[in-house]
């Protein structure tokens, strides 16, 4: 076969495949030669994009939404009614609960959240301290029990809390101590 009926035959054929796939655009004369070089010169063939398709433009506007709503969606799975509100210490204590139970307040809870998020912060907790109480407060282990508000925990909490302290206090034998006061209290 001569390039030039080659040549023709690769032309038809790009054309009968061009109208098939609509949306995909190519310079088809360069392409046609380009592919007819190939041909008789026993080369792979990998056909170029030439021009940008509008199916690109469309799915990249698509991904894009995708990403959008996924991010929404975890968003919205952090986040809680009534949220922006609550002061950011007693926030960052309510969030380690609901991240941990899943559970979220209603408008008719916020209040009764918000004082139980209160009652922690005078403890001293911290979000740590909630995952503690929340670990001990599990009825999986057998000795725990069902935690189904936020104020379910704040014995629990007061608890761990007072524990945390009691090992980053120093010990003091009470004997030296008292030794210590009656020199201290001669002088």
């Amino acid at each position: 076969m001569d390039r030039d009926k080659l040549l023709q035959t690769v032309k038809d054929t790009i054309d009968s495949y061009l109208s098939k796939t609509a949306g995909i655009l190519y310079d088809k004369d360069k392409l046609s030669e380009m592919i007819a070089d190939r041909i008789i010169n026993n080369k792979s063939i990998t056909i170029p994009k030439t021009k940008k398709s509008p199916a690109d433009k469309f799915f990249a506007e698509a991904n894009k939404q995708v990403d959008d709503i996924i991010a929404n969606a975890q968003k919205a799975k952090d986040s809680w009614n009534g949220r922006e509100k609550v002061p950011e210490p007693i926030r960052e204590l309510l969030d380690a609960y609901v991240k941990l139970t899943g559970q979220k307040p209603t408008k008719s809870q916020l209040f009764d959240w918000l004082n139980t998020g209160s009652e922690w912060l005078e403890l001293g907790a911290q979000a740590i301290d909630v995952k503690d109480a929340y670990a001990k407060a599990n009825p999986d282990k057998g000795n725990g029990f069902f935690v189904n508000r936020p104020g379910s925990l704040t014995n629990t909490i007061g608890m761990v809390v007072g524990t945390r302290r009691q090992k980053t206090t120093v010990k003091v034998d009470p004997m030296q101590a008292m030794n210590e006061y009656i020199e201290r209290s001669k002088k």
